[in-house]
């Protein structure tokens, strides 16, 4: 089982069974803990042509709808997950 990490800028086919019909790809914009969100840049226009405007052309994807990253097939058994991110570490504000 290969773990593959995703980030900002990959290019990720996947199929989302409730907005989208048909594969698609697009380029990932926001990660977040087991999902992305991606720009819609290929898709089957006479199928989904009409959901695009009504998701602005994004879409937020579960890691499990993943089929490649980077043109690169994503196996059975392989684990999608984002890249780790550091958050800033912020003061804590006292209470007045």
């Amino acid at each position: 089982m290969a773990k593959i990490t995703v980030q900002p800028g990959d290019v990720l086919t996947a199929k989302v069974h409730e907005d989208m019909k048909k594969q698609f790809k697009g380029k990932v914009m926001k990660n977040y803990e087991h999902a992305a969100m991606l720009e819609i840049t290929e898709f089957d226009a006479a199928t989904d042509g009409p959901n695009i405007p009504e998701l602005n052309g994004r879409i937020v994807v579960s890691l499990k709808n993943v089929r490649a990253v980077n043109g690169k097939r994503v196996a059975k058994g392989d684990e999608v997950v984002p890249v780790p991110t550091e958050e800033p570490e912020t003061p804590m504000r006292k209470r007045a």
